[in-house]
């Protein structure tokens, strides 16, 4: 003062120089057989042993952990009692496109009473038909009317799922009318046998005994 006059005072300040760390641990992907994963933080204070720590997700959660439905960029904000913060994020991959499924049948029109072969087109699947079958490729049973067949693959690196049909088209067999000019004859007589049906193209075959 004007005097001369001089006096002292302290305090003591406790410094925390260590900011609180944030470690997130690389999540699982998500697919169409795993569609939620878990994010999960680990804060540390190492600078500050006794501190307490809080988090605040971008999602608004509040747990050190949160569960996801969707891919994308998530963050945290990991903080201690004495409002000293580190932040950090994580991406999460998401895999959920299905494969992609043909059907090629072969041959797509047949008679009644014949089969044909149905293949789907698609890599890196597992197969299951309408009828139980299991293959890639698969006979049909003799077909007496036109028949759809659907296929349904299962992705193996994802687990999503597309489906396929096949229709089989089937001509019904002809019906041959066969008329006759004479229903008795004597031997060294002939008759003359008819095919009435119109459209329909004949091969006669030997007389059955």
């Amino acid at each position: 003062d004007g005097n001369s006059c001089t006096n002292a005072a302290s305090i003591d300040i406790d410094e925390f120089i260590m900011l609180p760390t944030v470690n997130i641990a690389t999540p699982a992907q998500i697919t169409c057989t795993n569609n939620s994963v878990t994010v999960s933080a680990g804060g540390s204070t190492a600078g500050n042993p006794g501190a307490t720590l809080s988090y605040n997700w971008s999602t608004g959660g509040t747990a050190n952990s949160i569960n996801v439905s969707t891919g994308g960029s998530y963050a945290v904000t990991v903080s201690d009692q004495y409002g000293c913060s580190n932040a950090g994020s994580v991406v999460v991959g998401q895999n959920t496109t299905p494969p992609t499924v043909s059907v090629t049948a072969n041959p797509v029109t047949v008679c009644a009473g014949q089969s044909s072969v149905l293949t789907a087109n698609a890599t890196n699947v597992s197969f299951g038909w309408s009828n139980n079958a299991t293959g890639q490729a698969i006979s049909t049973p003799a077909l007496t009317t036109t028949a759809a067949y659907t296929v349904t693959v299962t992705s193996t690196a994802n687990g999503c799922t597309s489906s396929a049909t096949a229709t089989i088209n089937v001509i019904p067999a002809p019906t041959a009318i066969v008329t006759v000019n004479d229903s008795e004859i004597c031997t060294g007589e002939s008759i003359t046998l008819s095919q009435t049906n119109p459209g329909l193209t004949c091969v006669w075959g030997a007389p059955t005994p």
